[in-house]
């Protein structure tokens, strides 16, 4: 059954092009791109295109894992978290990789957090370079899925410079950026990602 509403009531529409939310979009994102270049200095370009590919093509994999170092580098990845957006991103140590990784099967963005082991990377690698991933829930049989997912590694250690499918982003400490960005710093941010 379909309810005419009453003429004197407003019709809330989200429009990002009207102009008094593209300003304040445009000022939110210019917030963010502002501390992110403070903390991420050169590697800013590399975070932005990361962030875009992520929020425009989250089925794509790419070629490559993003590896952030430093102070801010877990305030950083929470950024991207918001990004991917709720039930799209899990958070967690080495472990996401082993056995009973059933969790895995329908995320675009996994964080791993901890030190960087050879064995880590190497599990990595297999994860960017191959087309599925094989995924085994508790009390469940394993299946092959297919893997789009984008790899960030969040640690104190850097990555050997010659390793080819992982970009180190060193992330300095600045002010504001550990504390949880409202909504819409994050809203101006996927509105500045999105173009």
């Amino acid at each position: 059954m379909i309810v005419d509403l009453p003429h004197d009531v407003q019709h809330h529409v989200f429009d990002v092009y009207k102009t008094q939310l593209k300003e304040r979009y445009e000022s939110s994102a210019h917030y963010i791109l502002d501390m992110l270049s403070a903390s991420c200095g050169q590697g800013v370009d590399i975070l932005l295109q990361y962030m875009k590919r992520l929020l425009q093509r989250p089925l794509k994999k790419p070629s490559f894992a993003l590896v952030l170092t430093g102070e801010c580098s877990t305030a950083v990845s929470r950024i991207l978290c918001r990004i991917a957006g709720d039930g799209n991103y899990i958070v967690g140590d080495r472990g996401l990789l082993g056995r009973f990784n059933g969790q895995l099967k329908d995320k675009h963005l996994l964080v791993i957090e901890g030190r960087l082991t050879e064995r880590l990377l190497h599990e990595v690698k297999g994860v960017l370079s191959s087309p599925t991933i094989m995924v085994e829930g508790r009390w469940q049989n394993a299946e092959r899925v297919p893997s789009h997912h984008h790899v960030v590694l969040v640690s104190s250690t850097r990555v050997n410079d010659g390793a080819r499918r992982f970009s180190t982003v060193e992330c300095s400490h600045v002010d504001g950026l550990e504390h949880p960005l409202n909504h819409q710093a994050i809203e101006g941010l996927i509105h500045y990602l999105a173009k």
